[in-house]
């Protein structure tokens, strides 16, 4: 599991609880999770956490996470870095979420062209 600490506690940040989506098998697993407006369209980087209480400090590390907000929908699709697990109907909490922008995305297929 990949460690939170360094992402930090600014950002943007939204909970909610996993729902289910469409299951497809050609792409990664995600977790479905409304975001109740909370995030423009794009992508954002950050840490999801399983909510505890009611307090941060309560909450599990889940590990780094990449969220697609789409446009027209306030349900996020939440990657989570080497998380292999079942959270249907788990609180969610994505802490620390900042936006990529295209410089970013194209360094991240650059990097992950060159290790194939």
């Amino acid at each position: 599991m990949s460690c939170c600490n360094p992402c930090g506690s600014k950002g943007i940040m939204f909970a909610g609880q996993v729902l289910h989506g469409h299951g497809y098998p050609h792409k990664a697993p995600t977790a479905n999770i409304s975001h109740g407006g909370k995030l423009k369209p794009g992508i954002y980087h950050g840490c999801a956490f399983k909510v505890g209480d009611e307090s941060d400090e309560s909450d599990t590390c889940l590990g780094r996470c990449l969220v697609w907000s789409t446009p027209n929908t306030v349900i996020a699709e939440v990657y989570i870095a080497e998380f292999d697990g079942d959270l249907y109907g788990e609180v969610i909490r994505c802490r620390a979420l900042q936006r990529v922008d295209r410089d970013m995305m194209r360094e991240g297929y650059d990097l992950f062209l060159a290790t194939m």
